[in-house]
């Protein structure tokens, strides 16, 4: 977590805490400044054990009831600090360096919603052989 973020991420968590610290992990190590928000959304696992060796870096908030994903991501929100946000899933992760190129198109376009491509795996890490795209141009 840094001084003064550019980016916050925002991870809401309620079950799968066995690939959460991968999740923050796959953050941390962006090349960017950031800073990383988990949202235990009442989580039936033992969120706070993952926790432990993060809370020093990352912004650990507890839900007082189960308020869903989108609810705890506008929490994570209000949050924030960065002049972006970046959503990440609690069973998902990012490779090196996805921040810092969605970051220059962002900058260099002056856009303000940037997607990626996903790569679907299966719950025991392997790769599924399916990427999903997104289009160039998202109108709404």
């Amino acid at each position: 977590m840094t001084a003064t973020p550019l980016i916050s991420v925002i991870i809401p968590v309620y079950s799968g805490t066995h690939l959460l610290s991968r999740a923050i992990d796959s953050a941390l190590c962006q090349e960017v400044p950031l800073e990383v928000i988990v949202i235990n959304d009442c989580s039936p696992e033992n969120v706070d054990t993952v926790m432990v060796p993060y809370l020093e870096r990352v912004i650990y908030l507890k839900n007082e009831q189960n308020l869903g994903a989108a609810e705890s991501r506008n929490r994570g929100i209000r949050h924030a600090h960065g002049k972006y946000i970046a959503f990440l899933d609690a069973d998902d992760y990012w490779l090196e360096g996805k921040l810092a190129a969605q970051l220059a198109v962002l900058e260099e376009t002056g856009a303000v919603l940037c997607a990626t491509a996903r790569e679907l795996i299966r719950p025991n890490g392997t790769l599924v052989g399916r990427v999903i795209p997104v289009s160039e141009v998202i109108t709404y």
